[in-house]
């Protein structure tokens, strides 16, 4: 099924993401330095223009995922991408890493995010996820009457994920994320 411009419009979220850019793009040019309104900070880069790149990314994302396997396979692609990230943390914390930085004398990790609210932030948006897998790898064990091996290894590395997920932010020692 191809998607045109008339069925994107019809969509219930098109209304106020337009809403939002012509705010932001009204913002910048506003703005009393637009060109750092436009490309964002030297620090963090968060400008309106990664703000409409997440937005085509999303719109790119929205009209062409189709079918519910292809949900289940980014879902699973942001899972396993936490892996990497929480092992980097981890490797930080105990300064094996190569970015080793104090924050007030207190050594709080902030993995390849730089921030450790960011990544705490992060975590907490794809520790649910974990979760739901290993919820529904358990399900499917009970379900079944035969031996259903797989279905248990999947859940026990499901669970060494969200394990691994808890250990790096409880290691950012960052109160807001985990509030939310």
């Amino acid at each position: 099924k191809e998607v045109s411009v008339r069925s994107i419009l019809k969509t219930p979220l098109a209304a106020p993401t337009m809403l939002f850019v012509l705010v932001l793009l009204i913002a910048t040019v506003l703005s009393l330095s637009p060109w750092v309104s436009f490309w964002g900070t030297a620090v963090r880069r968060t400008g309106t223009y990664t703000y409409l790149s997440c937005l085509v990314f999303f719109a790119v994302m929205a009209a062409s995922i189709r079918s519910e396997r292809q949900v289940h396979r980014i879902v699973t692609v942001a899972i396993l991408t936490s892996v990497p990230i929480c092992l980097y943390g981890i490797q930080q914390r105990f300064s094996t890493g190569p970015i080793i930085t104090l924050e007030s004398g207190i050594f709080r990790v902030g993995s390849t995010f730089g921030n450790p609210v960011f990544l705490a932030a992060y975590l907490i948006m794809i520790l649910p996820l974990t979760l739901a897998r290993i919820l529904l790898r358990l399900r499917e064990v009970l379900s079944s009457g035969d031996q259903p091996t797989r279905e248990v290894v999947q859940a026990v590395l499901y669970g060494l994920i969200a394990f691994l997920q808890l250990w790096t932010m409880a290691l950012t020692i960052s109160r807001g994320p985990l509030v939310g």
